[in-house]
């Protein structure tokens, strides 16, 4: 068995995507940059008529995102719904014009109509993308643009900040590509230059190269449907009744990422208002729910809830991710940690996360792992093939150890009920406790090293 891991771990260190050594390391301030980019973050005000051409996110019947663009006469045309692409062919090489980038319009506030009100979900599905073939940036994938950059998928009109991958597309969220995106177009078109970051799901399957068990997806599905790595999200502050209409600028968010469900029958994972009892290993103080060590602020847009940390923790991890691999579950600590949801009265729908882990980082945790300790070596070149993103101060590179490798799931949430007091451990007898006879619970998150990479501030 040892033989073969070795094996496939260099076969997959050869066989990855080779990366460009960056021409030389670039103060981040100085990156080329296209002016698309900055145009791409742009926030207008409201205005008495729009645009023509603008194109800004809109709610779709099922969830979903879509687009819908300013016409000539100023007002936006009807809802486009983006549907997930399969992907082929390839983004072309033809720059967007520079007036095309999305750019939309954050409505005002909505009156509130009663008092502001706090709304709880539980994530209860996390879903990887397929993996994409070398080159191939047109499928859609879940994640952010997490650089600030819209890199091109043909080496040769990329930049060494671009780490010699290309972006990928966004369907859930628009406003992350560049140009003039259609929905419903492989890669939202010739004109469309996707932004997000995400390597995970190539990541993931050079994992499945090790055994064809190691199936993260399925490990995932495994776990979250057995009450274990389940998510509480609590959003207060909010003004104004859930749906497309509801705006708000300013909402608190607190992550609890380890809970415990209050309920016997796992199946119940899946149906809203079921009552979950946070751990306090999500908890600065013990027994305080207000002093979640995961917390946000975050806005609404058209009724989907918008989290975006601020610069000043962009140094640390903000979210750890549990990943399952070979029997144990470590935690991939997040950096700028991103994430959206359409808010509904009894779930969350089209759910987007995203981050970006440090592949120093990545390769240690990695191998802190009792069946691959011993490929130390091997990993360092491996997790170097998926680095996307330059990372580090005061110059940005792409060469370990600095770097990082865009991170990206899709997930969905239902509505649950949060039981007023924090407990320490599973609940014996619960859904997702630990069985007696499993000593040791090998498959779960060690709490001191949890703990430990949450103990970050917030922005909230």
């Amino acid at each position: 068995m040892r033989v073969a891991l070795v094996s496939v771990l260099v076969l997959a260190a050869c066989s990855s995507t080779t990366v460009t050594p960056p021409v030389a390391d670039v103060p981040a301030a100085d990156l080329p940059r296209d002016a698309t980019a900055d145009a791409a973050v742009t926030i207008d005000q409201p205005a008495a008529l729009c645009v023509t051409g603008r194109t800004k996110a809109c709610p779709c019947a099922d969830g979903r995102t879509g687009a819908q663009t300013c016409g000539a006469d100023g007002t936006y045309g009807p809802c486009a719904c983006f549907a997930v692409d399969s992907g082929a062919g390839d983004v072309s090489d033809e720059t967007p014009a520079p007036d095309a980038a999305p750019v939309e319009d954050i409505p005002a506030a909505s009156a509130p109509d009663a008092a502001a009100r706090t709304y709880d979900y539980v994530i209860n599905r996390m879903a990887l993308d397929e993996g994409a073939e070398p080159g191939v940036t047109t499928r859609a994938f879940f994640g952010f643009n997490l650089d600030g950059r819209y890199s091109p998928s043909r080496t040769a009109s990329q930049q060494a900040a671009d780490c010699s991958h290309g972006d990928y597309f966004s369907a859930v969220d628009p406003d992350q590509n560049m140009g003039r995106c259609m929905a419903g177009a492989a890669g939202g078109g010739a004109g469309c230059q996707g932004g997000v970051d995400n390597q995970l799901p190539n990541f993931a399957q050079t994992i499945m190269q090790f055994q064809a068990t190691l199936n993260v997806q399925a490990l995932l599905n495994t776990r979250l449907n057995a009450g274990r790595d389940l998510v509480l999200i609590r959003v207060s502050g909010v003004n104004g009744a859930l749906g497309p209409a509801l705006n708000d600028p300013a909402v608190t968010v607190q992550l609890y990422p380890f809970v415990s469900p209050m309920f016997a029958d796992c199946a119940d994972v899946a149906r809203p208002n079921q009552m979950y009892a946070v751990d306090n290993r999500s908890l600065i103080i013990p027994g305080d729910l207000d002093s979640a060590r995961v917390q946000f602020s975050g806005s609404i847009v058209n009724g989907r809830l918008r989290v975006t940390p601020a610069d000043a923790i962009a140094t640390a991890p903000s979210f750890l991710l549990p990943l399952p691999i070979m029997g144990s579950t470590f935690g991939l600590r997040l950096y700028r940690t991103r994430f959206r949801f359409t808010m509904g009265e009894t779930d969350g729908a089209a759910g987007n996360l995203g981050g970006y882990a440090a592949q120093t980082e990545l390769v240690s945790d990695l191998t802190s792992i009792p069946g691959l300790m011993q490929f130390r070596d091997a990993a360092g070149p491996l997790i170097q093939g998926f680095v996307d993103v330059a990372t580090g101060e005061p110059v940005a590179s792409c060469a370990s150890p600095r770097g990082a490798i865009g991170i990206g799931v899709g997930f969905s949430a239902v509505r649950a009920v949060i039981a007023p007091m924090a407990v320490s451990g599973g609940v014996p007898g619960m859904c997702g406790a630990t069985p007696a006879t499993d000593a040791g619970a090998p498959g779960d998150v060690p709490r001191d090293v949890a703990s430990d990479a949450l103990d970050v501030p917030g922005d909230g």
